[in-house]
């Protein structure tokens, strides 16, 4: 793997997160991605000693209506109302 053009043999963790983007602000982003990282530094020694700059994360901000489940374009909204527990 290469890192700003260096040839790099330690482990990178690649994490992606998808959202829909209606619902992640500028702080929310960074709890979330303070969470995974902390989760992989609980988890991983050479996380830890590395404090976590081998933890990558990628927020990938769905649209609205970027979200299909079974074959249907759905809301924000809709997955709200499939995910309540009835």
């Amino acid at each position: 793997m290469f890192v700003a053009g260096q040839v790099t043999h330690l482990p990178r963790f690649m994490v992606t997160i998808y959202a829909f983007a209606e619902v992640m602000d500028q702080e929310t982003k960074g709890q979330v991605v303070q969470k995974v990282t902390d989760s992989f530094r609980a988890e991983c020694p050479l996380c830890d000693e590395r404090k976590g700059a081998n933890v990558w994360c990628i927020i990938n901000e769905l649209p609205p209506f970027g979200f299909a489940v079974g074959g249907v374009v759905v809301s924000l909204e809709q997955v709200r109302i499939m995910t309540q527990q009835r």
